[in-house]
């Protein structure tokens, strides 16, 4: 369980936040990511890892969310996370190459700056 503290969280649409689909496709999520994300090109050129599910927010400023280090996007036979340090990354649209000037451009597009309290450690305790 991870809770974080951020801000601009309404923007983001709670609804899209829960268990999704797909780690790839039009509604916000929390990404586990080696390093920055980059979500441009096909396949990302630095997508996601893991994803944190059943995303709840709490308030603009917070959020707390899942993630399953065995089952790196909470689907059944999903590869593990391997240990490492990775950075979380919130994005507003988890589609392919939708920042701007991108072939999928969403007009809308955010995502999380990296900061000392995006770290995500996983590794054997």
């Amino acid at each position: 369980m991870l809770d974080f503290a951020c801000r601009g969280l309404v923007v983001l649409a709670p609804e899209s936040l829960g268990i999704p689909a797909t780690p790839v496709d039009g509604n916000a999520h929390v990404y586990v990511v080696s390093g920055a994300y980059d979500g441009s090109n096909s396949p990302k050129d630095n997508g996601e890892v893991g994803e944190c599910v059943n995303v709840l927010v709490i308030s603009d400023t917070e959020l707390v969310c899942t993630v399953n280090t065995d089952e790196s996007f909470d689907q059944s036979g999903d590869s593990a996370i391997d240990d490492g340090t990775y950075t979380i990354t919130i994005v507003s649209n988890g589609g392919v190459d939708v920042q701007a000037g991108g072939a999928n451009e969403d007009a809308n597009y955010t995502q999380s700056v990296i900061s000392s309290g995006s770290t995500f450690t996983v590794a054997d305790y």
